[in-house]
Formats: structure tokens, C-alpha cells, sequence
């Protein structure tokens, strides 16, 4: 049976404390701010109505219980059956190992085991205010990493889902296959649009070419009104493809390569090849790329690497196009589109003139080690048979037409050495060859090359 107890508030700290009787009227120390309180005195003890024999022999003015000097541990109540407060206890415990000149001296008995403290919490109603225990900067900033991480990937794979699907999509509608029933016709032209600060106007189509694949075109007209034949009329693919696959027309602002031809009088036509590839797809995207490319190049080697969509581009012009003259149509090109320049110029009677700048002659030397590897004729196949029919070297004692070619000793992309060669296997009455001894792959084209060529042209 629990001895009896009293509720005392501490003055100094407010915590409530459960203290034994028999402690009443003595000054004792508070176990939660260890200063000295001193506890309401003792009340007298009423004698039981039926005493017991033992009690009716005692004096009536003598307490029942002994007092003591001086409260202990036992004057305290002691829990008996709730759980003990773990982080209470292990505050209480740094609290007792630096209380060594505090009241509680007085009463060791009262502070000496840490299991002792960790009972407090059965009678101590400590304030709510606690201190909160802080968290570790370093696991706030690895948190914050990992869930910025987590949302980075997921964007990225997002993006990633959305630039496949568009590309996808893309590449769907530019290589679409007509009906074989299909017959190749010429839409007619929409309103021009003019380039901004000009009166220069062109035309963007979308037609259908014998390869039963759609195009896409744009069309250049110098400004002023022009009389039906009295215009020559410059063809040209967009440049930069890696000769394995086909290309579209890129923006309408790119323009460094058909306004000197306009300026000079010429209508242009930029046109697309067959076999299109998006710019989203890299070769590190690995079989995704691989599986695209080997579709492209089918398509593109279909059309004789553009050689087909060249001359669709010409049937084109010549029905809708009054302005231009039949017997002035010329091929041009940069790079890759130069070695598409002097494949239709083989290939189409009806080209007057053929323009390459920087042109790829020969594509064993270039792309040649591709059928080496085992792994890539399943990507690739007929390759040599390309390598043959797609190289303008191949053609070099058949060009009827006149040609000006222009190549720089010092390019780095496309060695001189192999235009050198191309050039020196054909008629030389029939070829301009112009070499800038620098500027590289490009520059001698902006710098040189499109002067020498027009005036070339208008001879």
C-alpha cells in the first residue's frame, strides 16, 4: 500500500511535484531546478473513530508515523507501472553529472542514480517548452539533393519521352509513303511571303516526288516583276549530313547561301532529300539512333542520295515557276550538298551548270571503314554498292554540263588532295577549278567562292 502523498508547485520553476506527508513544513530542494522550497506545514493527523487496540494505546497527540529529519528518496512517489521518458531521463542525467554545489548536496540520498531521474517523470509535470533537437546540416543538404536529384531525372525523362515522340512524328510526316496508285502532281503555289526589310518573296511547298515521298521546298524569286524564261534558277539541298541519310530545308532565315545567288538575279530553290533525320536524335541514344538511321539510309539510298528529289525539284520549278528558263538551271552546293550538286549534274541532262563548293568526290576514303565493322552491315546494307553509285568520282569522265569547283588547300574536313584527284580524272575544258590556299572548309565559299561563281555563271 503507497504511503500518503501531497501535490506542492514548485515557486521557482512551476513544475508539480507528488511529495510524501511525513515531508510537510521541511525545506527540500526542487528536482527539476534544484532550489530550495520550503513545503506547507504538516497538518494535524485526526485519530480514527474506531482505533484499532494498537492505536487506542498510543498518546492521542503523538503522530502516527515517525518523522524524520530530513526527506530522502522515499519522500518522493514512486511510478509504478508507466514508461519510462528516454529523452527526459538522459537530460535529467547530464543535469546530475554537473550538480556538484547545488542544494542537492545537501540531500545526496535524493540525487544519485540516473534510474532514480528517470522515474521524475511520473510525478514532474515539466513546462512544454522544450528545446527542439536540430537536425544535422549535412542530412538537410543530402535530403535536398536527393529529392532535387529525383525531380532532375524525372524532368529529364520526360523531356526525353516528349523529344522521341515529336521526332517521331516528324520523321512519320516527312517520309511518308504515298498509294502506289499515287500520281506525282504539283500543287499550286499559296500567297509569297516576304523576307523581312526586302521585297523579296518565296514560296514554301509540299509535294509529292516519284519516290512517293512528300517534300518539302522553298523557293526564292528576285525582287521586281520578270517576264516568263527570263531567270536562271540555282538548286540546292541544306549542307552537314554525314552522306548516310537525307536532310530538310532548315529555316527560312538561314540565307548565307542563297542570297548572293538572288542578289544576282537567280531564282533558288532550297529542297529537302529523302530519309530525313531529326537533329534530336544522337548517336549516343545508341539502337534508338541506330534503328532510325538504317530506316533513313533506305530511303535516302532509294532516291539515289537526292539525286531523285533533284530532279523532282526541277519538275517543279518548271511547272510553276514560269519566270525561270529551262536551259539555265543550275546545281550548287556546300560540302555534302556539293557532292549532291555533281551527282544530279551527272545524272539530269537538263542542269546547264553545276556549282560545288568543298564537295566530297570520293566517299570510300570517308565513310569507307563503315562496312569493316560486322556490326553495321545489318545497319547498312548494299553499302559498297552506295559507296560506288553514291561517289560523283565514279562519274567523273561523264559530265556534260560545264562545272566550277572550289576547294581550299588547308581544309581540314575534306582533304584538297581528293577534289585534286576528282578534278584531274575529267575533261579540263570543262572544269573552273578555283583553290584558296586557306579559309578551311567554309570561309573560302563566303569569302571567294560565291563571287568567283556567279561571274562564272553570267559568262
Amino acid at each position: 500500500m503507497s504511503a500518503p502523498s501531497f501535490t506542492v508547485l514548485c515557486p521557482s520553476c512551476e513544475s508539480q511535484l507528488s511529495v510524501l506527508e511525513s515531508a510537510r513544513g521541511k525545506q527540500v530542494p526542487c528536482p527539476r531546478c534544484k532550489k530550495l522550497m520550503k513545503l506547507p506545514a504538516a497538518r494535524s493527523v485526526m485519530p480514527p473513530q474506531n482505533p484499532s487496540p494498537r492505536q487506542a494505546i498510543q498518546p492521542a497527540n503523538k503522530p502516527i508515523e515517525k518523522p524524520v529529519n530530513k526527506p530522502t528518496e522515499k519522500h518522493f512517489k514512486q511510478p509504478t507501472d508507466k514508461p519510462v521518458n528516454k529523452p527526459i531521463a538522459k537530460r535529467v542525467e547530464k543535469t546530475v553529472e554537473k550538480r556538484t554545489s547545488s542544494p542537492a548536496t545537501m540531500m545526496p540520498d535524493l540525487f544519485q542514480q540516473q534510474s532514480e531521474y528517470t522515474q521524475l517523470n511520473e510525478y514532474t509535470a515539466f513546462p512544454k517548452s522544450r528545446k527542439k533537437k536540430k537536425i544535422p546540416l549535412l542530412v538537410i543538404v543530402l535530403t535536398a539533393a536527393g529529392v532535387l536529384g529525383t525531380a532532375i531525372c524525372l524532368l529529364l525523362v520526360a523531356w526525353l519521352g516528349s523529344v522521341l515522340l515529336n521526332a517521331k512524328k516528324n520523321i512519320a510526316s516527312s517520309n511518308t509513303v504515298a498509294t502506289d496508285n499515287a500520281k506525282v502532281t504539283h500543287p499550286p503555289l499559296s500567297n509569297p511571303q516576304k523576307i523581312p526589310g526586302t521585297d523579296t518573296k518565296f514560296y514554301q511547298v509540299h509535294f509529292m516526288s516519284d519516290t512517293k515521298q512528300w517534300m518539302d521546298a522553298r523557293i526564292y524569286v528576285p525582287e521586281g516583276t520578270h517576264s516568263p524564261g527570263s531567270l536562271g534558277c540555282v538548286f540546292t539541298a541544306p549542307a552537314g549530313t554525314p552522306l548516310l541519310h537525307g536532310v530538310d530545308i532548315g529555316r527560312e532565315d538561314n540565307m548565307e547561301e542563297v542570297l548572293p545567288y538572288l542578289r544576282a538575279g537567280f531564282v533558288v530553290m532550297v529542297y529537302s532529300v529523302d530519309g530525313r533525320m531529326s537533329d534530336a536524335l544522337t548517336p549516343d541514344m545508341g539502337a534508338i539512333y541506330m534503328n532510325q538511321i538504317k530506316s533513313s539510309f533506305d530511303l535516302f539510298t532509294k532516291a539515289e542520295a537526292g539525286v531523285l528529289n533533284g530532279k523532282a525539284a526541277i519538275d517543279f520549278v518548271l511547272a510553276r515557276i514560269p519566270e525561270v528558263d529551262p536551259k539555265r538551271l543550275i546545281s550548287s552546293g556546300h560540302s555534302s550538298a556539293a557532292t549532291l550538286s555533281l551527282l544530279l549534274a551527272a545524272k539530269d541532262a537538263r542542269i546547264s551548270k553545276c556549282v560545288a563548293f568543298a564537295p566530297i568526290s570520293d566517299l570510300n576514303p570517308r565513310i569507307g571503314e563503315i562496312v569493316q565493322e560486322p556490326s553495321m552491315k545489318k545497319y547498312f546494307p548494299n553499302f559498297s554498292d552506295y559507296l560506288r553509285d553514291g561517289s560523283p568520282i565514279t562519274y567523273a569522265g561523264k559530265y556534260s554540263c560545264p562545272l566550277f569547283i572550289l576547294h581550299a588547300m588547308d581544309d581540314e574536313n575534306e582533304p584538297f588532295a581528293s577534289t585534286q584527284r576528282f578534278v584531274s580524272m575529267m575533261d579540263r575544258s570543262r572544269v573552273t577549278f578555283s583553290q584558296p590556299r586557306r579559309g578551311g572548309h567554309y570561309q573560302p565559299m563566303i569569302d571567294v567562292g560565291f563571287r568567283e561563281a556567279i561571274e562564272w555563271l553570267k559568262k
